[in-house]
């Protein structure tokens, strides 16, 4: 199951996530900034109470679609500042026009 995490902007946010999942009983198959994958599927109620140990920790959990493609704006934003990424040549818009298909 993949869920979507608001307000994952540095990568030792993927280590407290990651953290909070362990807490809750949860397997990670991958903690990406704003993108977690976990081996379990999730009822509303679990769902509830991961995001309120989220939210204690300045996170979030997104459910909507428009929320899920505004933070992977985000994220490529991010990647594009902080970490390097190039762009060879190619506008921001066409880079995450190409990144987020």
């Amino acid at each position: 199951m993949k869920l979507y995490i608001k307000n994952m902007v540095y990568d030792r946010c993927k280590m407290a996530v990651k953290t909070v999942l362990e807490k809750a009983g949860l397997h990670a198959t991958s903690v990406e900034l704003g993108e977690v994958g976990i081996l379990e599927d999730l009822t509303k109620t679990d769902q509830a109470a991961l995001n309120t140990a989220l939210k204690n920790m300045g996170f979030e959990l997104i459910d909507d679609r428009k929320g899920t493609i505004i933070e992977k704006i985000k994220t490529e934003l991010i990647s594009l500042t902080h970490y390097g990424a190039e762009q060879n040549g190619i506008s921001v818009s066409h880079h995450i026009s190409g990144k987020l298909h």
